[in-house]
């Protein structure tokens, strides 16, 4: 590639901040036989999220398993999940490239 191309394509993003990111989580999970066709699984995850925002959450689990017939089986559940927003969604300020004026707020 030559190289005024190559300038023109690479960008260098500058973040003089000193956030660092974690999340941590503990999950359990069971399971019971009720009937000898029919066990339930169950479990809860929690998660403790910091970064630029930051939030906890606790995600229960139930699903049950039932043998309708020796080779048909279904499977219904409820489950919530925690996603953490995205770091570029959160930020303090817009990122920018070094290469182009500082971003203006409206």
């Amino acid at each position: 590639m030559p190289a005024a191309l190559n300038q023109q394509l690479a960008r260098s993003v500058v973040d003089n901040g000193a956030r660092t990111e974690r999340i941590e989580s503990v999950y359990m999970q069971d399971e019971y036989r009720l009937l000898p066709t029919l066990t339930i699984n169950y479990g809860a995850r929690f998660d403790n999220f910091d970064a630029f925002t930051s939030g906890k959450q606790l995600s229960p689990r139930l699903n049950l398993v039932w043998q309708a017939l020796p080779d048909t089986t279904v499977h219904g559940g409820y489950s919530r999940y925690f996603s953490p927003p995205r770091s570029s969604w959160s930020a303090p300020r817009p990122f920018q490239s070094s290469q182009e004026p500082p971003m203006r707020r409206r």
